[in-house]
């Protein structure tokens, strides 16, 4: 049956006129173009998609740690200047362990009130198992002065979360 259908259109393609034949083959090379062009698009869109599954898999195992510094911004008044934060696993200068990651800052204030309003604000996002004041001291800013200190605030974890 194959070989009948296979003689019939070749039967018919003989005695078909040349310029439909060339019309036929324009059209098909133009949907052919179409299809390359189509296939390309895809393949473009599906690299980029890679990509931005592969970054998002690489991030998506690391904690997030812009929701901590957002917050730690939003804690920050017009009265606090933060000089530094860090994240450390240990007490490094004591040799402690503190039993999990802290928050170290570094910051300056207007007053003493200042900086014990800062302190309660942090133990007020109940991020923290624990904020610790390691140093207040005074120091010249200019014309006045202002209180420089330092803190540790451990972090929280499911078990230890208050």
């Amino acid at each position: 049956m194959g070989t009948i259908l296979a003689y019939a259109l070749a039967l018919r393609a003989w005695d078909a006129d040349p310029q439909v034949l060339q019309q036929q083959e324009e059209q098909v090379a133009r949907q052919l173009q179409h299809a390359e062009a189509r296939e390309h698009a895809l393949m473009v869109e599906c690299d980029l998609a890679e990509r931005k599954l592969l970054a998002a898999q690489a991030v998506g195992e690391q904690p997030d740690w812009s929701i901590l510094l957002a917050v730690l911004a939003g804690k920050t008044e017009s009265e606090v200047m933060l000089k530094q934060c860090g994240l450390v696993c240990d007490d490094q200068e004591n040799g402690e362990t503190n039993g999990g990651p802290s928050l170290r800052l570094a910051a300056c204030g207007a007053s003493q009130q200042t900086v014990s309003q800062f302190v309660l604000s942090m133990e007020d996002t109940r991020l923290f198992r624990e904020v610790k004041l390691l140093r207040s001291t005074r120091e010249p800013f200019g014309d006045t002065e202002i209180v420089a200190f330092e803190l540790v605030c451990t972090l929280a974890t499911e078990e230890t979360a208050p």
